[in-house]
Formats: C-alpha cells, structure tokens, sequence
C-alpha cells in the first residue's frame, strides 16, 4: 500500500509511476471491499437477530397452544361428564323402549369417542411440555397381549378375518403398563381398520438378550415407503398421497411413537413381501437403573374392553353392513316414484343414517359411506340433490365435488357440503366450483331440511324451466351462473384459521353432532318430567358447547374472546330452547368491554347457561308476573375481580334454599364451576 517515490523521468520512472497507479487501485478495491464486508456483516448481525426474535415467538406461540388444547379438553370433560351419567342412569331403566335404548346407546357411544379425543389432546399437551411420566411396574406383557387380542376376535369373526397370536406363556417385563396397553390397542385396530375380509392378521411377542419385541403384521394395503415415517408424526394422518387412509386425528401413531420412546424404545413400518404392513415395536425388559417400581400391574379387563370398543372398528369399516343405528324393515329407504332423489356421502354410519332416515318421508334417499362409493352412485343413479360430507376415506368430499362438476353429465346437479372442518379457503373455493350450499357441525336436523327443500324446489322449478325454454337454454344457464355466483360473493368470509385446531374441530363437532341430534329426537318421545328435564338441560349444555366452539375456532385472537358477543348469542340459543322463535321475556344485559381468557370465558358461559336455565324453568309463572324480566350483569368494577349477577323478578328463591349444597346436577355445575374460578 506504500508509493514509490518518483525521481526519473526514463522508463524506470514510466514503471514506477504504474506500479503507483496500481498500488490506488488496490487500496481503492480493498477499502471498498472491507466497506461491503462490514455492512454484509451488520446484515447478517440484523438477520440473527432477526432470526433469534422470531424464534422466540415460535416458542411463545407454540406453548399458547399447547395451553389452549389443556384449556378446552378439560373444560369439554366437565359437561361430557354431565352427558354420559344422566344417559348411563336412563339406560339402567327397565321400561325403555328398543328405540329408545338404541339411540341412548349411540348418545353413551359417541360421547366416549369425544372423550378418547378429548384424553389424546391432553396426552399430546403433556408431552409436548415435557410433563408425560412413567408409572413403571413389572407386568407379564405376554398375558396383557393375550387379553387384549382376545377382545378383538369377536371382530375377526365380524370381518371373517384370520387372527393369530404366537406368545410365550410368560414374558415379564418392567414398563408402564397403561401407556403399553394403549399402544397394543392402538396398533391392533389400526391392523383391523384395514385388513379386508377373508384377510389375516397376527401378533406376537419375541426376546432378544435385554430387550423385547412386539410385531402386528396384516394384509392390508399397506405404507408407501415415502410415508412410513410420515404416518408417526403428529396431525399426518393416512390420507392424500397414503395408501392407508385413516379417518383420525392424525394424533393416535404419534402419541404410540411418543410412549415408546419414552420407555427408551423405538418403532417402525415395513410393507410385507405379498401385501399389508408389519408395525413393531422395541423396548428394554428392565425399567432404567434407580427407576422405582408401583408393584406388579394388575390387568383391568374392563377398562381394556371399553378401550377397544371406543375405537368404533366396525362403525367406521366401510364394509360392515351391521350398523348401530340400522332401519326397521318397515323403514327401508324403498324408492317412490315421483319423488326427487337425494345421495348422501358420509362416512359416520350414525349420521348417514340418521340424515336418511330424516329426508326418507319426503325423498327418495340413496346413501353411500365414501367418496369413491358416492361418485359411482351419482354416475349411476343422477340424482336431484348431493348431501355430502368434506372427510371421508377413499375420495375426500372437495375432490367429489370437483369429479361432479368436471362430468357433463352431472355438473349441473346441485350439492350441499357438510363439514366440521374450520376451513374458509376450502368453503369458498368449494363455492366458487358452484357448491349450492355449505353447513357446518353442529347443525340442527330443522336447518338441514329447509336447505333440502329449498335447493330441491329451486332444482325442480330450473328442470321445469329448461324443459320449456330448450330454445333459450344458454340464456337460462347464464342467468343460473350470474345468481350462483352472487350467493356466493355474499357468503365470502376471509377468516385466518389455526391448521393444528382444525382437525381436532372436526371430530369434536361430529360427535357433537350426532349427540345433539339423538337428543332432539329422544326428547320427542320422553312423557316422564324427570327424564325429560334431564334431557333438556343435556340439549341446552351440548348448544352451549357448540356455541363455545364456533367461537373458539372462528377468533382471530386465541388468548382473549369479546364476553358480550359471547354472553349474547348463549343466552339467544338458550332462549330460543324455551321459547322457540321469540323471546317471551326481556333480557337487560350488561357486559360492555370486557375480554376474558379463553379458559375463564368458557366457565363463565356454562355458568351463565345454567343460570338463565334455571330462571326460565322455576321463576316464572305467567299468572303471577305478568312483567317478567332476567338482568345479567359482568363487571369488573375491583380490578382482576369479576362480579357476575343473574337476577330475575320470579317467585324468589325458597327461604330453606341451600345454596351451597344444592340438589340439581346445574346448581352443583354452577357451584363446581365458581370454584375452579377462585370465586365465591
């Protein structure tokens, strides 16, 4: 970087002065490059930060979550509660029905599938925290297989499926048994959802110097080799692109990899040579060194058999044809002629056969339990309408939707999509294809039929039209296009969606679903007060749920939700419960500006719920207060205390009342809820 010092002027000076000129532009370039180097470094220093800024967001944003799925599955478990033993104290009546006891058996059925979602999100919550531990025991895990397999033969005989079980007599072992026994069952159904029938499934047990393996092996389809690690990973579920497609969660393989490797174990997929797949799974005898032992396990047969039956194998195998909630002979969906056609593509065999048995008085009914299924009946029969529902196996709804409207022969057949799925950029572009109408779960069965009546009305009077009009059929479709597409500019909605939440939605409303609607149905026919009081306050907390949810999934904010708008539409569907289109009596409520954390709010709208129930049911008479009028009031006048007031101008309360002890499942709710609050 030094000059020369210039003196001649011959060629020894010409060169010199060059070698100057150089020296400047290499300490030009130099500085120029140290000039990008510090400012690419600044860059990269803003990036990392940057980097590390957003990072902690992830983790903040990742353990709102987790806290929003504690929250709701056990705020979900109090009212599931209040479901299932009203229903297990009807069923111990002697004087039911059949009728009546099948539907109360599919209500105590779905209600303990909900509650095997609700414990799955729990699970996942723990052990995504870090908080799952093991309750290690010595256990005999040859005879705990034994039992469980012996619980699934009574399917094998169903599905004329081939079961065999190599097991040593004995073969103990150190590991927690409940989360063993969950993933034995969890693997043993998975083989039986898709073994087909005359197939063959076996399971067994081998033990190779200090560790023990256990193998299902079907003949199924089995898992592309490009999915056998993706299936274990949490929210994949078998569907679009997997051979085996699971109608789940996606939680229940990732939860069985979760337990095994926490017993410091591991778990793998394999496609047989002929067909199926070979899930098995590795873990140590021995429980870890200085590991304390809870005694020997004592096998709970059942507890295991209320397990296996929870999974619903048969209810969701495509090919049974033994349904829970089957029609009477007299009841066969014969067609009648002249009367227009309705497919119904849903993949829950309670609710397609309950929407069938409910559009039968007046449709022709055609129902299929696929996607795949649905379409070869809608090429074959042309229906008038499509009822179909967005996840199913095989051929998912959306991609039904998109063969119908590619087929000229049934583009202009109109649809109505049934979802649980919180999906608004599905919703709309399913309404831009030119979907006549989408409904979302829960539904009430009375919505579900005017949508019917109206899409078939419209359908009848377009046929009709078309008929006499051939001349100016290409005006008549323009018009049909330009009013579709009106509808659905007008039911545009841009909502942003959490992906992680909406599957889970789905499987709780369809529960939800067929929960609501048996209970409707079952109520029509209850003549004893007692248990018709019982089922209406079941009705009005599955509505509240509902409400809770819709809510939830629709909030753009995930820690806070807006109480008045909450508070206002419970109380709606509360009155419109009692009083069906209008409102008898006016309502004062007070409850301006206040945001409440999801967990609180949800207490506080089943505590709302229940009092204004009560005040309907015992506060009024019509002879006696002619002015009848409910206040509800949430302030927070103290700061961080809330006061919530229900008042009514009714009878009163008796002066014997005991508040604290009182004898309605509501008012324990109330007093139970009021508790986990802190309140008083």
């Amino acid at each position: 970087s030094h000059l020369v010092d210039i003196k001649q002027k011959d060629e020894l000076g010409a060169l010199a002065r060059s070698f100057n000129t150089m020296v400047v532009k290499v300490r030009d370039s130099q500085l120029e490059l140290e000039s990008k180097i510090k400012n690419r470094t600044a860059e990269l220093r803003k990036a990392n930060e940057n980097l590390e800024e957003l990072n902690e967001k992830l983790k903040e944003l990742d353990k709102l979550k987790t806290n929003f799925f504690t929250n709701v599955s056990h705020e979900l478990r109090t009212p599931l509660a209040l479901i299932m033993g009203p229903v297990e104290k009807l069923l111990s009546q002697k004087d039911l029905s059949k009728n009546e006891e099948k539907d109360l058996r599919i209500i105590q059925q779905n209600a303990r599938i909900l509650l095997k979602q609700v414990n799955n999100l729990l699970d996942l919550s723990k052990l995504e925290v870090g908080k799952m531990e093991l309750e290690y025991s010595d256990l005999d895990l040859a005879n705990l297989v034994r039992v469980i397999a012996s619980y699934f033969e009574a399917m094998a005989i169903e599905k004329k499926i081939t079961l065999k079980v190599s097991l040593p007599d004995t073969l103990p072992v150190q590991a927690d048994a409940d989360k063993i026994e969950r993933v034995l069952i969890n693997l043993l159904s998975n083989a039986f959802k898709f073994t087909p029938e005359n197939g063959r499934i076996e399971c067994g047990l081998s033990l190779d110097n200090s560790a023990v393996t256990f193998f299902v092996k079907d003949s199924g389809p089995g898992v592309k080799p490009e999915f056998q690690k993706e299936i274990f990973v949490k929210y994949k579920k078998a569907d679009k692109g997997l051979i085996r497609h699971l109608g789940s969660t996606g939680l229940g393989l990732s939860i069985v990899k979760e337990f095994i490797e926490l017993h410091k174990g591991s778990i793998r997929v394999k496609n047989n040579e002929k067909a199926g797949a070979t899930f098995s799974f590795k873990i140590p005898v021995n429980a870890p060194a200085g590991t304390i032992l809870h005694g020997r396990m004592i096998i709970n047969e059942t507890e295991i058999k209320d397990v296996v039956e929870s999974y619903e194998i048969l209810r969701r195998d495509n090919n049974n044809k033994k349904l829970i909630y089957n029609l009477k002979p007299s009841e066969k969906l014969l067609p009648i002629k002249g009367l227009p056609t309705i497919l119904v593509i849903e993949d829950n065999h309670d609710m397609n056969s309950f929407i069938c048995q409910t559009l039968s008085s007046s449709f022709n009914v055609i129902s299929a339990y696929d996607g795949e299924d649905g379409y070869a009946k809608a090429v074959k029969n042309k229906p008038d309408l499509i009822i179909t529902d967005i996840m199913m196996p095989r051929l998912s709804g959306d991609m039904v939707v998109s063969k119908i409207k590619a087929n000229p022969d049934m583009e202009t057949i109109p649809i109505i999509v049934l979802s649980a799925k919180s999906d608004e950029d599905l919703k709309i572009e399913l309404l831009r294809q030119g979907v006549q109408d989408y409904l979302n779960k829960p539904f009430t069965i009375e919505e579900l039929k005017a949508r019917v009546n109206n899409i078939i009305k419209m359908k009848l009077v377009k046929d009709r039209l078309q008929s006499e009009l051939k001349s100016h059929s290409e005006d008549l479709s323009t018009l049909v296009e330009e009013l579709s597409e009106r509808k659905n500019l007008i039911e545009l909605s841009l909502l942003e969606k959490e992906v992680l939440l909406k599957e889970i939605h789905h499987r709780v409303k369809n529960n939800l679903q067929v929960i609501s609607s048996l209970l409707n149905l079952q109520s029509n026919s209850i003549n004893d007060p007692e248990s018709f009081e019982i089922f209406r306050e079941s009705q009005n907390r599955i509505k509240s749920m509902a409400l809770i949810h819709e809510k939830l999934y629709k909030s753009k904010n995930l820690l806070q939700i807006n109480l008045e708008e909450y508070i206002n539409d419970l109380i709606s569907n509360v009155y419109q419960s009692y009083f069906g289109g209008s409102n008898h009596l006016p309502l004062k409520l007070k409850v301006k500006d206040i945001f409440l954390s999801v967990d609180t709010a949800i207490s506080i709208g089943l505590i709302i719920n229940e009092l204004i129930s009560n005040a309907l049911k015992h506060a009024f008479n019509d002879n006696e207060v002619p002015n009848g009028e409910i206040e509800v009031h949430l302030n927070n006048e103290v700061q961080n205390i809330y006061c919530l007031i229900v008042k009514d101008n009714g009878r009163g309360i008796p002066d014997n009342f005991n508040y604290k002890d009182p004898k309605t499942l509501g008012l324990r709710l109330v007093n139970s809820l009021v508790h986990q609050l802190d309140g008083e």
